[in-house]
């Protein structure tokens, strides 16, 4: 069984800078990328994303697109996958 600051802790492991940073020099993100990344992982909305960075919500969509394109996934359940891959080795 999991305990709930077991999870805690791989929530904040898997969302750390650490892992963006590996993500960012791994896949050649940019900065604005791999902010935007880091976002989507903490499970916000790009709208949300959009108001926090202050930019055009068509400016974080295409970070996010040219991130995962980079990165090799389509989708955010292939891009999460990939997260826990990394992460976790699973």
């Amino acid at each position: 069984m999991i305990k709930n600051t077991d999870y805690r802790y791989s929530i904040e492991k898997m969302c750390s800078n650490e892992l963006i940073l590996h993500m960012k020099n791994t896949h050649g993100l940019s900065e604005a990328e791999s902010e935007v990344i880091f976002h989507v992982l903490k499970g916000r909305s790009l709208s949300e994303i959009s108001d926090i960075k202050k930019i055009n919500y068509k400016t974080v969509s295409i970070h996010k697109r040219n991130a995962y394109e980079k990165i090799g996934t389509k989708t955010d359940i292939e891009f999460m996958y990939n997260v826990f891959h990394t992460t976790f080795h699973i």
